[in-house]
């Protein structure tokens, strides 16, 4: 992301530091509430690209979100319909989830959805059509997240990278992908 010019720049170079209590930003007299809505209308805005998706032919082939997300509360960010769900949950210290479990339901899976966290390291990941026309590249860095949906991909390593890749099983051998 490119910062504006002006004194609006250095406001939204620290905006990612909103919740990292040992850093009091200058604005945190605002509070939560107010911080909130900032990060929202600078979302809206297209100042602070935070959750970006990708589409190719109207379908959409990939969601990344980057490290600096930090919006409070439970956040998903595929559609419902989706095989693979993609969420953050941000929140404080004694928040508590309920103890649960989740109930055997039938699914049926056609297509394999993965996602990939970017524990260390700097990725490029290009990102193609179901035609295998390229899209776009993308860049991904350390606590960067990304749902890859539909189409193609391939994954070229900058430097030295630790990725958890997390997909549906179970797992189908040669027959799973096909390259190009």
């Amino acid at each position: 992301m490119s910062l504006p010019k002006g004194p609006w720049g250095s406001f939204l170079g620290t905006i990612d530091k909103v919740d990292r209590p040992q850093k009091r930003p200058p604005w945190s007299f605002l509070g939560n509430y107010c911080i909130e809505i900032l990060i929202d209308w600078l979302e809206r805005e297209g100042l602070m690209e935070t959750v970006e998706r990708i589409e190719g032919e109207g379908k959409p082939i990939a969601i990344i979100v980057r490290n600096e997300f930090s919006r409070p509360g439970v956040n998903f960010f595929s559609p419902f319909d989706f095989s693979q769900q993609l969420g953050i949950l941000v929140h404080p210290p004694g928040h508590e989830v309920k103890p649960h479990v989740h109930n055997l339901i039938a699914r049926d899976v056609r297509v394999t959805q993965e996602v990939l966290y970017l524990i260390e390291g700097k990725i490029e990941i290009s990102l193609y059509k179901e035609n295998r026309e390229l899209i776009t590249t993308r860049v991904l860095s350390r606590g960067d997240t990304i749902l890859l949906a539909y189409g193609g991909h391939g994954i070229k390593i900058l430097e030295p990278s630790k990725i958890l890749e997390v997909k549906q099983g179970p797992y189908a051998g040669i027959e799973d992908k096909e390259f190009f």
